[in-house]
């Protein structure tokens, strides 16, 4: 079978991806992939098999699957450190603090499909001077989360006691 972008070449590649629900496949001989950024090697990127940044460079690796949204996102570069997310995404590592805010749409995914969330809900230690201003963002979390469920079983009045109590602790 000869490759579907060149069509010169024998494919030895069978490339396949999911966008959105949408499967595309391709037959690709390795020039051609390599030219895409798809790499022949099963292991590309796990020289060091054990260490976090091959680990953690499969968690990224949806974020830019789609090699036209790699091109438009590795020209885009965290103003702080210069790394762009396409490096992220092969190094599995963000550059620094500021990655975070300007990557925000593309690693929001990754770190939800990661630990189910983005916002902490743990436990904090003890701390007297914070002590009430925890308490009133643990309520005020309590409370936003039993809004919420009373929107999604359309009990509206009680929801608007709920958006009542909100407002007053917000003040």
């Amino acid at each position: 079978m000869l490759c579907e972008k060149c069509g010169k070449n024998e494919a030895t590649i069978h490339y396949s991806e999911i966008v959105n629900g949408k499967k595309t496949e391709m037959a690709l001989c390795a020039d051609c992939a390599k030219e895409m950024g798809i790499s022949a090697d099963p292991f590309d990127g796990f020289g060091d098999i054990f260490g976090t940044g091959s680990l953690l460079s499969n968690f990224f690796g949806n974020a830019l699957s789609s090699p036209t949204r790699r091109s438009s996102a590795a020209e885009r570069r965290c103003p702080v450190c210069g790394a762009s997310m396409y490096e992220i995404q092969k190094l599995g590592k963000v550059g620094c603090a500021e990655c975070y805010t300007t990557f925000r749409n593309e690693l929001l995914p990754t770190i939800r499909r990661i630990h189910g969330d983005v916002k902490f809900k743990g436990t904090s230690p003890a701390s007297p001077v914070n002590d009430e201003a925890a308490k009133k963002a643990r309520e005020l979390d309590s409370l936003r989360d039993e809004l919420s469920a009373a929107i999604k079983n359309e009990d509206f009045e009680h929801a608007a006691q709920l958006r009542d109590k909100i407002r007053e602790l917000d003040k």
